[in-house]
């Protein structure tokens, strides 16, 4: 059985596909990663967010666990604990789940570089406010710090928390332009200011 935080598939959730033609997607994937370490990754193919979880080794082999399934897991509190073809709860309700049939894609090629260019790529604020939601999930905290450092202009954004054990990644917009930025626009002009009376 592996051990997880409903609010961590909560947080997972945000990023996971919802009724996708890419049925692959309509789930989160459980792997390992280099380290042997077992890792949860949700993607919706315009953002992606990757756990680490605080266990030794992945009980299972790798595999893609339905939306649908987890989404009940996600309301229970504290840990729930998955196993071959079950989610067991805190109350020992056990949901049953048939693992996704299907190959999730190779989420590690959008995965920015350490070493970034610089630029500025436009992001569509509802992603931003879903990973401000994925941060408080993950740490418990409102208003908890999130780091959105961009790889370049047409890059992926590696998005970054409190919590080590967490990346996200927003794809910036293909389409689109912000104006310029003018500093001018916002000075005060030479025009004095009235005095407000106490």
């Amino acid at each position: 059985m592996l051990k997880i935080k409903s609010s961590t598939l909560a947080a997972l959730l945000i990023c996971a596909g919802k009724k996708d033609v890419r049925y692959y997607l309509n789930g989160v994937y459980f792997t390992a990663n280099k380290a042997g370490r077992p890792i949860a990754v949700a993607t919706e193919g315009s953002v992606l967010l990757a756990v680490e979880i605080d266990a030794p080794s992945l009980p299972f082999a790798p595999r893609i666990i339905p939306r649908e399934a987890l989404e009940q897991a996600a309301k229970a509190k504290g840990e729930v604990e998955i196993g071959l073809t079950e989610i067991t709860l805190r109350s020992g309700t056990k949901i049953p789940y048939q693992p996704i049939d299907g190959r999730f894609p190779d989420y590690t090629r959008i995965l920015p570089p350490t070493e970034r260019e610089a630029g500025e790529p436009i992001l569509d604020s509802q992603y931003v406010a879903d990973f401000t939601k994925v941060a408080q999930l993950l740490t418990g905290i409102k208003g908890s710090p999130v780091l959105f450092s961009p790889g370049g202009a047409k890059e992926a954004v590696l998005v970054r928390f409190t919590t080590a054990e967490a990346v996200g990644v927003v794809m910036p917009m293909l389409r689109g332009e912000l104006p310029d930025f003018d500093r001018s626009l916002f000075e005060e002009g030479s025009t004095k200011r009235e005095e407000v009376p106490a």
